[in-house]
């Protein structure tokens, strides 16, 4: 079983906003953060080896997860670290990257807004509660339910590795 004090994780914040509470309370039990802003130019899929970190985690603004461009980095390094089995978490708007990244379908996810019926149409199922754990992806409907995701978020980063 992995500890939280010995894992790298990588968050990707959106642009402005400051640092997240997710951030403080990673950092606060002994993780190692790499945090990049939803826009920066040298955050790719390239630049960022899944095999170096214990998770992801996209928090953030509606106009992070709009992030887009002609190599859609977002979503590329959603797809990296799906395939390698690691943790992923996603809060609120957010939530959108897993259909965009084509990962969404059998999942349960939580999420609200029109986020949740883009996921419905992608093959996603819905959760009824706030927060929802499937496979190592960690998924909150917004902000309000920051702290049960954290919790949700460091249970999955000790479990370590998931199969897909």
């Amino acid at each position: 079983m992995a500890q939280v004090s010995r894992s790298r994780v990588l968050i990707v914040e959106g642009a402005g906003g400051g640092r997240s509470e997710t951030h403080d309370r990673l950092a606060a039990a002994g993780a190692e953060i790499v945090c990049y802003e939803a826009d920066e130019t040298d955050l790719s899929a390239r630049s960022v080896d899944p095999e170096r970190f214990a998770a992801v985690v996209f928090v953030g603004t509606p106009a992070a997860v709009a992030t887009a461009g002609p190599e859609r980095p977002l979503e590329a390094i959603v797809r990296a670290f799906y395939q390698t089995g690691r943790v992923i978490g996603a809060l609120g708007p957010a939530v959108a990257l897993l259909t965009r990244a084509g990962i969404a379908r059998g999942l349960t996810i939580a999420a609200g807004g029109r986020v949740a019926s883009d996921l419905v149409g992608a093959g996603a199922v819905l959760s009824e509660a706030a927060v929802a754990v499937d496979r190592g992806i960690v998924t909150a409907r917004d902000a309000a339910d920051e702290p049960m995701f954290i919790a949700k978020l460091m249970t999955e980063i000790q479990v370590g590795l998931h199969q897909r």
